[in-house]
């Protein structure tokens, strides 16, 4: 298992508590931040089952954002983080940015 600080400058999946999940690259992580950039925030998914099987695998289809360049989160929100494979980032990334 990779550490926290071995994921710096890697393409990431985070779930946060009460925000949800997002994709991007962790770009710093300390005892009280976590910054991503180049974030897509995942409202909804399809053909993934957890959030560790969307980072492996990636997913189908659902509600995807488009970029975003930096967000920030407080450390304590952070429930799971997972080196996002190149498989899934590229399905991630080629999904449709969704819009209202």
């Amino acid at each position: 298992m990779e550490t926290k600080s071995a994921l710096i400058n890697k393409t990431v999946i985070a779930r946060i508590d009460r925000a949800g999940v997002f994709m991007g690259t962790l770009a710093h992580i300390d005892s009280d931040i976590v910054r991503l950039t180049n974030v897509r925030r995942i409202y909804y998914w399809e053909g993934s089952l957890s959030v560790t099987d969307m980072a492996s695998n990636g997913i189908k289809g659902g509600k995807v954002t488009k970029p975003c360049e930096v967000v920030e989160f407080n450390r304590g929100g952070l429930i799971e983080i997972n080196k996002c494979s190149d498989k899934a980032a590229k399905c991630i990334t080629e999904i449709k940015p969704w819009s209202c």
